[in-house]
C-alpha cells in the first residue's frame, strides 16, 4: 500500500526548507534530496534485478539522464547563487540527505538486524545530527533551529530502523502470465502517477509563491496530512468490497486525475477539500483493487500448479512500487534541472501558469496509461469468480483450456464491457434482489432475462452478479448487417433526414454497436436456417462445458406497421411470448455432459429501477423433451411475470 504521509515526503519538504531558510530557494535542497534518493533506490540488488531483466531503453536512458541532472544540480547550480552562506547551506543539505546513502550501506555491508548494524546507525544519527545543528546555529535562530532539529532527528530515526530491502527471486511462471504482465503495467503507471503527482503538487505550491514563509511548508504538511486521513476513512469503506473490479480502479484513477487537475486552480478552501478528498478517494480505489488482485493472482497460479507463492507475488509488487518510485524521482529531478538551468530568467509571475499547462499533465498521462492497461486486464470480476469455481467446485479440461487461454497467453481483451460499466452504471441506480437464489455451487447455467428494448441488456450486463456469455442476433455483430438492422427497425423513422442521410447515420451507430457488443464474448445467434442455429446451439453447448454461463433474451417481438413499413417491437412494461427453441439446450447438454441445468428467470422493472433474479428451474432428464421444453418455458414465463409484481 502506498501511504502518501510517507517518511520521504517529509524529508523533501525538510530539504526544500532548510535550503530556502539558508539559500532563499528550496531548488537545491529538493535537487539534493531526489539526486540522493535515486542513488539509494538503485543500489538495492531487487530494483538492479528487474532493470537487467527488463531490457527496457527508456529506464536506462532516464537514469543515465536523471544522474547526470543530479550531478549538475549539485556542483553547478549552486555557483548561480550569490549567497555568504553557501557552504553552510551545502553542508546541512548533503549531511541530511546522503546520512540515509550510507545508512543503506550499512544495511549492506551487515545483517539488517545485527548488533554493528544498529551500533553504526545510532552513531551515524548522531553525528549527522550533531554536524547539522553546528551548521544551522551559523545560519539558523530560534524557532526555524528549533523545527530543523527536531525534524532532522525525527526522520533520521526512522530512516535508520526502516528494514533491509528483502532478497527477491523473479518467478517465471507468475513472469511470464500475460494478465499479470498487464497489472504490472497498471500498478507501474499508476504508482508513477501517484508519486510524481505528489511531487508536482509540493513543487507548485512552493513556485507558486515568491516569498515563502514558514507556512507554506506547513500548509503542504497538512495537505498530506489531509490526504492521509481522507484515503484512511474512504480506504476502510472501500476494503468491504472483496472482488476484483476493474471498473472501480478506473472510476478510482478518474477521480484522482480530476481531483490532481482541480487542484493546480484557483479555488476556494471549500473546493479545494473536495479535491482533496477526491484525490485520496482515487488512492482508495486504486490500492483497494490492487490488493484484490493479489488474491486473484494466487488463483492464477494455482491454475499452473504454482502454491505457497504469496510472498514471492507481494515482493514482486513491491519491487514494482520501488522501481516506479525511483522512475518519478528521476523524471523530477529532470524537471528541475530544465527549470533552474533553461528558464533561470522566466518571468516568475508566469511560471506558475506555465508549470500548471505544462508540467503537471505528467502525471496525468501516467494515470491515463494505468487506465488504458486496466481496460486491457482479463481478470475481472466475472473471470475471477469463473477461475475460482473453477479451483473450488469442479475442474474440467475444457475450462482449463479456456483461462489458461484467457489469463496466461496473450489475450486481446476488447473495452466495450469495461467501459459501459465504468460510465453507464453510476447512472443506471438499480436494486438488485433475489441473490440468494443463484446457486454457484451448480454452474454452468443459463440466465433468462426480458428484453424490453436495451433496458433489459443494459441492466444485466451491469448487475447480473456473475460470469456469462450472452446470446445475440449475428446480425448485431457486424457492421454493415447491423446498419441495415438498425435501419430497418428504428432509424427510418427519423423526421426531416432523406434515406441517404439515415443510412449514414445507422452505419455511424453501428460502429460503436457492434465493437461494444463484441467484446462480452458474444454467441451469434444464427437463424436463417436450420443449420445455422444448429451452429449456435453447439457453441452454447461448447460455451457450457467450459463453465461458462449463458444469458439469453427469448422473448419474441410484436410485429407492427409503423411509417408504412413492418418493424418488430419489445414489450417494454411486461413479458411477451416467448421463443421455446433455446430450452433444448437442457437436453443437448444432459446428453453431452450427463448434467442437469438450472435456468433461472430474471425481469428488469424500468419502472420501479429492480433487477429480480427468480429462484431457477433444474432441467429434468426424465420427461420427454418436447414436454420438457414446454415446462421450462411456461415456469420462466409465469415466474418473470411474477417477479414483475
Amino acid at each position: 500500500m502506498v501511504k502518501i504521509l510517507n517518511i520521504e515526503f517529509l524529508q523533501l519538504l525538510l530539504s526544500m526548507f532548510i535550503s530556502h531558510a539558508i539559500l532563499g530557494t528550496p531548488l537545491y535542497g529538493a535537487a539534493v534530496f531526489l539526486f540522493a534518493y535515486i542513488l539509494i533506490l538503485s543500489q538495492r540488488d531487487s530494483i538492479k534485478k528487474i532493470i537487467s531483466a527488463s531490457k527496457n531503453a527508456f529506464i536506462y536512458i532516464l537514469l543515465c539522464l536523471a544522474v547526470a541532472s543530479g550531478i549538475a544540480l549539485v556542483l553547478f547550480f549552486p555557483s548561480t547563487i550569490n549567497n555568504a552562506r553557501l557552504n553552510n547551506a551545502i553542508f546541512l543539505i548533503l549531511i541530511m540527505v546522503f546520512r540515509d546513502l550510507v545508512g543503506e550501506w550499512f544495511k549492506n555491508i551487515f545483517s539488517a538486524n545485527s548488533r554493528k548494524t544498529v551500533i553504526s546507525l545510532i552513531v551515524l544519527q548522531i553525528v549527522s545530527i550533531g554536524g547539522m545543528t553546528w551548521a544551522s546555529m551559523r545560519v539558523l535562530s530560534g524557532t526555524n533551529l528549533i523545527i530543523v532539529v527536531a525534524a532532522f532527528a525525527v526522520t533520521g530515526i526512522i530512516s535508520a530502523l526502516k528494514p533491509k530491502n528483502s532478497g527477491f527471486s523473479v518467478n517465471k511462471e507468475l513472469v511470464d502470465v500475460a494478465s499479470y504482465k498487464t497489472f504490472r503495467s497498471m500498478m507501474f503507471y499508476s504508482r508513477m502517477a501517484l508519486a510524481t503527482g505528489a511531487l508536482m503538487i509540493i513543487a507548485y505550491l512552493s513556485f507558486r509563491q515568491t516569498d515563502l514563509s514558514d507556512i507554506t511548508y506547513l500548509i503542504m504538511i497538512g495537505w498530506l496530512v489531509a490526504v492521509s486521513i481522507f484515503y484512511i476513512m474512504s480506504d476502510k469503506v472501500f476494503k468491504s468490497n472483496t472482488k476484483i473490479n476493474v471498473g472501480m480502479f478506473i472510476f478510482g484513477a478518474l477521480a484522482w486525475i480530476a481531483g490532481t487537475i482541480c487542484l493546480f486552480q484557483k479555488n476556494s478552501v471549500i473546493s479545494s477539500l473536495i479535491y482533496t478528498f477526491l484525490f485520496a478517494l482515487g488512492l482508495s480505489f486504486i490500492n483497494g483493487t490492487f490488493l484484490h488482485f493479489n488474491d486473484g493472482f494466487l488463483m492464477v497460479l494455482k491454475l499452473l500448479g504454482e502454491d505457497n507463492v504469496e510472498n514471492e507475488i507481494k515482493s514482486y509488487n513491491k519491487v514494482t512500487e520501488i522501481l516506479s518510485l525511483l522512475m518519478s524521482c528521476c523524471i523530477m529531478l529532470i524537471i528541475l534541472t530544465i527549470w533552474c538551468f533553461v528558464l533561470p530568467e522566466f518571468d516568475s509571475a508566469n511560471a506558475p501558469k506555465l508549470f500548471s499547462w505544462v508540467i503537471v499533465q505528467i502525471p496525468v498521462v501516467f494515470m491515463a496509461l494505468s487506465i488504458y492497461f486496466a481496460l486491457k486486464q482479463p481478470l475481472d470480476a466475472k473471470s475471477s469468480e469463473k477461475l475460482e469455481h473453477y479451483l473450488t467446485v469442479e475442474p474440467s479440461a475444457d475450462t482449463n483450456n479456456s483461462l489458461y487461454s484467457l489469463l496466461v497467453k496473450k489475450y486481446r481483451v476488447r473495452y466495450g464491457v469495461k467501459i459501459i460499466a465504468t460510465f453507464v452504471r453510476p447512472f443506471l441506480h438499480l436494486k438488485v434482489t433475489g441473490k440468494e437464489n443463484i446457486r454457484r455451487s451448480e454452474y454452468p447455467s443459463i440466465f433468462v432475462c426480458n428484453h424490453g428494448i436495451f433496458y433489459g441488456p443494459i441492466a444485466a450486463v451491469l448487475y447480473l452478479p456473475t460470469y456469462f456469455r450472452p446470446w445475440v442476433d449475428r446480425k448485431m455483430l457486424d457492421i454493415d448487417l447491423a446498419s441495415k438492422e438498425m435501419y430497418g427497425r428504428f432509424m427510418y423513422r427519423i423526421p426531416l433526414l432523406g434515406p441517404k442521410a439515415k443510412m449514414k447515420l445507422s452505419r455511424c451507430l453501428a460502429r460503436p454497436v457492434t465493437w461494444a457488443l463484441n467484446s462480452f464474448n458474444p454467441i451469434a445467434v444464427e437463424r436463417d436456417s436450420l443449420r445455422n442455429l444448429m451452429s449456435t446451439f453447439k457453441t452454447t453447448i461448447q460455451a457450457l462445458k467450459e463453465s461458462d454461463n449463458i444469458l439469453l433474451f427469448p422473448e419474441r417481438p410484436a410485429k407492427a406497421v409503423i411509417s408504412g413499413r413492418e418493424t418488430v417491437i419489445h414489450k417494454t412494461d411486461s413479458v411477451g411470448e416467448m421463443f421455446s427453441g433455446f430450452a433444448k439446450i437442457g437436453s443437448m447438454y444432459w446428453h453431452e455432459s450427463g448434467k442437469r441445468l438450472s435456468f433461472y428467470p430474471i425481469y428488469a422493472d424500468k419502472d420501479r429501477h429492480t433487477f429480480n433474479i427468480g429462484a431457477p428451474i433444474i432441467f429434468n432428464p426424465d420427461n420427454h423433451p418436447n414436454i420438457e421444453k414446454e415446462r421450462i418455458v411456461d415456469f420462466l414465463r409465469e415466474s418473470m411475470i411474477a417477479l414483475q409484481g
